[in-house]
């Protein structure tokens, strides 16, 4: 079973902006050693009510999730069966319902809904064979003048190199000036190798991002125009797709996903050298249950087997949130200097005295940053003469 917590602030004016089937989604928390994650979307304004989703990347899981207003009683549970990148409703609220309990829940004009889960990947959960799900978005930039063109008119995105891939290919074509019943659409196209599994149009609006989805898509050339910078609009497609391993340019199918999602490589060989990896060094003293969300932080170093990718490790010793009190919190931070690194970093992490080792393995991606919530709890935590050591090390493979 794996636990989580995460946070989404909904600012009061976003309740009146956002119209139906629109929303925005939390932080995207990842799985304990692996690339998969979970989220949970807001839909603020449905006919009076808000709606309440949650998505994970994982197939045939069932979950518990608990949904709450911060500073509020208010509490809404939902239990269920969740499949890959297909949200489920968990629950909606009245406006009414949200406005009663505005003097406790608002603060700076903004609510925080909070949402607990409990996901549970089922036991004879068999991985797709042979498919391998990649993200990507591409920005779209268009002046607020073209708004005004002809209803109907027909523009064309470059193609894109789906990153990772030997041959996938996807592009947009895109109606400013709107098409039939709606204001401003798109459409999406990708070549033969490649399969979609979902996408979505993102704005941004004094910060916020809301999404829309495909299949109920539903944006105003108001809406677009107020989030204009100067003259232009930046809208951003994002997307899911399904791959098959014989297309993926890394890394050679006897190493890929294994059908548990406890790891995304199958390591050759069990042993793990960290001696040219991150060592950090933290006295026994900060691994206490108070002040969660304190942070130590190693430099960043070099991954193996590249001259671009870099690593740090962040450790948070009383855990990075209330719900991790009592665990090591950890992240590996990840930077790149190449614009599209395409390339799969695999790694471990292992808090010294411990038999257990943590795995993981992503795409590279500039600024990203994978979470282990609780990578060790403190009464496993072994301390030498007052000193937690903990090792991390990274590999590109080719």
């Amino acid at each position: 079973m794996f636990e989580d917590y995460a946070e989404l602030e909904i600012p009061i004016w976003l309740i009146d902006f956002a119209k139906s089937r629109q929303y925005v989604e939390s932080c995207r928390r990842r799985f304990h050693g692996s690339n998969d994650f979970w989220s949970f979307y807001c839909e603020p304004n449905v006919d009076d009510e808000m709606f309440f989703h949650l998505c994970s990347s994982i197939d045939s899981s069932n979950i518990i999730c608990e949904l709450g207003i911060k500073n509020t009683n208010i509490k809404l549970q939902k239990s269920d069966k969740i499949s890959a990148f297909k949200p489920i409703p968990i629950a909606s609220l009245k406006h009414s319902e949200l406005w009663e309990c505005a003097d406790l829940g608002v603060r700076d004009g903004i609510f925080t809904i909070t949402c607990q889960v409990n996901i549970t990947v089922s036991a004879n959960k068999k991985t797709i064979p042979n498919i391998f799900f990649i993200e990507d978005s591409l920005p779209i930039t268009v002046p607020i003048s073209q708004l005004s063109i002809e209803p109907g008119l027909e523009l064309t995105t470059k193609k894109r190199k789906l990153p990772g891939c030997k041959n996938g290919e996807w592009w947009v074509d895109y109606y400013p000036g709107g098409l039939d019943k709606y204001e401003f659409y798109y459409s999406l196209s990708n070549s033969k190798t490649i399969t979609r599994q979902y996408h979505n149009l993102s704005i941004s609006h004094c910060g916020i991002t809301l999404k829309i989805a495909y299949t109920q898509f539903n944006v105003t050339k108001d809406q677009l125009k107020s989030s204009a910078q100067t003259d232009r609009i930046t809208l951003t497609v994002e997307t899911v797709f399904k791959v098959p391993l014989n297309e993926l340019i890394w890394p050679p199918i006897s190493q890929l996903v294994n059908t548990n999602h406890k790891q995304c490589l199958r390591q050759q060989d069990d042993h793990i050298d960290f001696s040219d990896g991150i060592e950090l060094q933290l006295p026994s003293a900060l691994f206490g249950n108070t002040d969660f969300g304190d942070f130590e932080s190693s430099p960043h170093k070099l991954a193996q087997n590249s001259e671009t990718v870099k690593y740090r490790i962040r450790c948070h010793p009383s855990g990075d949130r209330q719900n991790n009190k009592g665990y090591l919190s950890l992240y590996v931070d990840i930077t790149s200097d190449a614009a599209h690194e395409n390339r799969l970093l695999s790694g471990a992490v292992r808090v010294e005295g411990d038999p257990k080792i943590k795995k993981f393995a992503f795409v590279v991606a500039n600024e990203y940053s994978l979470c282990i919530p609780r990578l060790i709890s403190h009464t496993d935590i072994v301390n030498i003469d007052g000193i937690v050591k903990i090792c991390c090390t990274a590999r590109c493979l080719d």
